[in-house]
């Protein structure tokens, strides 16, 4: 992201995308497939080295006709 923030985006079945932002060590590339449980990101501490903090959306496209 411009912000320097980085970002995991999910593309599942039936149009789901999930997004997740604030992620630190991303273990998948653009267009990799991915399957359920695996992990696709490490999250870093936070400033204070206490604990992660992820965001995350789960969102429907619209369907195309």
């Amino acid at each position: 992201l411009e912000d320097g923030r980085q970002m995991v985006v999910v593309r599942h079945d039936q149009g789901l995308v999930t997004r997740f932002v604030h992620t630190g060590d991303n273990r998948v590339k653009n267009d990799m497939k991915v399957a359920a449980g695996e992990v696709i990101a490490e999250l870093p501490a936070s400033k204070n080295g206490e604990f992660a903090n992820v965001v995350f959306e789960l969102r429907q496209t619209p369907k195309t006709e």
